[in-house]
């Protein structure tokens, strides 16, 4: 009897991308009648942002990479285009595996959407609501061209029938909570933390991790430097995994960061989640940290207008802020001892790689026309 192997192309660009797609990587490997061929556009080219995750996470290397490095959102998505668009017509690919909401999600899909090659989005459905953060603009526009849209939240669903999208939606929940449920093990591993207390002079639940890289906070070096001396006046140590774009805007900026701020290189998956679960609060401007701080049971304070993961701020694990220093410091003094109860099952029973197979395994259907509706 002869498999009929289905063959996909997996396009990621970034370190959330990579974490989201780890679960399928490894258990398509079991399988014999799918495909995966990794698509790495290089958005995230640091070897911090990319390789590291590659080897921690024992992934192989990608099939392709496009080393499109940093620039522009017109800038990504017209190099990614051109890089992309040739390698996808090399062979015939059943679809094309969207995760996330980066430039480099948008450009897949939109590469997938030209060439006729139906696009399966992860993640699909999330809603900020706010059309300022480039994220949501990419999200809408891959969700509204997506044949298959794999849901991590209940949520989700219902944002997706609200704007009616004409693919087929289905819940599957979530593969960043199911990566981090079967490397929970090592993530507290408490001699990675022995390492990294005796390296950076810290002790358990006595210190906050920080993470700033939007352009959003970034753009403006004033406000950005209220930010860091409002984290200072806490007195409170704070370990800062510097993005290397941020890295470049202190530096050009001149800001001189509170001693109580300590840059470190970015860190591997497990180190860094090590240093989140024992840790009292988490800062950040980024999405998935957002989630990955609530299932490890950690408050979170956001400097964010808006978040697209609204169950953690309906959980009251997770506070909006902005980027005002007044309200940064009100939360902080707010948050910072509260106890978290994570409810794992918002995003799903840790299965969601195996449900995305199984559908994939299918025949994708064809996107209705709105003719046909």
């Amino acid at each position: 009897m002869v498999i009929m192997v289905k063959k996909y192309a997996l396009v990621t660009g970034t370190r959330p991308q990579i974490i989201k797609s780890v679960p399928l990587i490894k258990n398509v490997e079991t399988l014999t009648e799918i495909e995966i061929v990794h698509i790495f556009t290089g958005q995230h080219y640091d070897s911090y942002l990319s390789d590291v995750f590659f080897k921690n996470l024992l992934m192989d290397s990608p099939d392709y990479e496009l080393d499109v490095r940093s620039g522009s959102t017109d800038y990504h998505i017209r190099m990614i285009l051109k890089k992309l668009i040739p390698i996808l017509k090399k062979e015939n690919y059943d679809g094309l595996l969207i995760p996330g909401d980066t430039n480099s999600a948008l450009a897949g899909a939109l590469a997938g959407m030209f060439l006729k090659i139906p696009v399966c989005h992860i993640e699909a459905g999330l809603r900020s609501f706010d059309l300022m953060m480039q994220e949501e603009i990419n999200r809408r526009l891959i969700d509204h061209g997506s044949a298959l849209l794999f849901t991590p939240t209940k949520m989700a669903i219902q944002n997706l029938e609200k704007e009616s999208v004409l693919g087929t939606i289905m819940f599957t929940g979530d593969t960043m909570q199911e990566l981090l449920i079967s490397e929970k093990e090592a993530i507290i591993d408490r001699k990675i933390f022995e390492s990294a207390a005796e390296n950076l002079g810290i002790e358990k639940k006595d210190y906050l991790i920080m993470t700033l890289h939007r352009r959003e906070t970034l753009n403006d070096s004033e406000k950005l430097n209220e930010i860091f001396l409002t984290i200072g006046e806490t007195g409170i140590t704070s370990i800062f995994p510097i993005h290397p774009h941020t890295r470049k805007i202190i530096e050009k900026s001149k800001i001189e960061l509170p001693s109580s701020i300590r840059l470190i290189d970015p860190q591997s998956y497990h180190n860094f989640l090590n240093l989140v679960v024992n840790s009292k609060l988490v800062l950040t401007d980024s999405g998935g940290l957002q989630k990955e701080a609530y299932l490890l049971e950690v408050p979170c304070v956001t400097l964010r207008n808006k978040t697209e993961w609204l169950e953690t701020v309906e959980e009251g694990a997770n506070k909006i802020v902005g980027n005002n220093p007044e309200l940064i410091a009100q939360a902080i003094e707010e948050m910072i001892n509260k106890k978290i109860a994570a409810k794992y099952s918002i995003y799903g029973d840790g299965k969601a790689s195996k449900r995305i197979l199984k559908e994939l395994s299918k025949t994708i259907p064809r996107i209705p026309t709105v003719r046909e509706l």
